[in-house]
């Protein structure tokens, strides 16, 4: 199996302030800012033609997403207890407010996870490479990664597997298919 990874560093700018409301017994509750690092772990049985897990190139969608949903934005879950405050910094231009199900870092690995995984499926429109990892790192010091399940792991292998002899196969009935026709128009000549 090959991996490859694509981070976005602490230097992209992705400053975001968040709070968990949940945390009352630490000062995590209160609004908090970082500038986070996101990396990426790619993986896939087969290269691609250019000898790649995944094109980085086509990953300026991903960058965008991350820009628009951390960089300089206010992220408060959706139970927020203050969220209406928040609300109203919102309206008034004193912040950028994003909403999510939950918030803190193990928070964000999965909500990236997701949108990557589904960008992978829509986007690149292939079964050959798969998100196995998300890592959002605070600081230096601290971070939490979502990792793609091992059993959800060899189930989704055993499908590219599958999907990858079955290609073979449909290539081979082609081929078979190719010469056919061949063979008739030399004698229809």
């Amino acid at each position: 199996m090959y991996k490859s990874t694509k981070k976005y560093g602490h230097d992209v700018g992705l400053s975001a302030v968040f709070r968990q409301h949940r945390a009352t017994h630490s000062h995590c509750s209160k609004l908090h800012g970082y500038a986070l690092a996101v990396k990426l772990v790619f993986g896939c049985a087969e290269l691609d033609d250019k000898n790649w897990v995944m094109d980085f190139g086509g990953l300026k969608y991903i960058k965008k997403f991350l820009t628009n949903t951390f960089d300089h934005k206010m992220i408060v879950a959706e139970d927020d207890p203050m969220l209406p405050a928040f609300r109203m910094f919102h309206d008034q231009g004193i912040a950028d407010l994003v909403t999510m199900p939950n918030v803190g870092c193990e928070a964000f690995a999965k909500y990236i996870f997701d949108f990557v995984e589904a960008f992978i499926r829509h986007s690149v429109q292939t079964e050959r490479v798969w998100i196995e990892s998300v890592e959002v790192m605070e600081h230096g010091a601290n971070s939490a990664i979502y990792v793609l399940e091992p059993k959800a792991l060899t189930e989704f292998k055993n499908i590219v597997s599958d999907f990858s002899v079955k290609l073979n196969e449909i290539k081979a009935v082609g081929d078979e298919f190719s010469a056919n026709i061949k063979s008739f128009m030399e004698v229809v000549k």
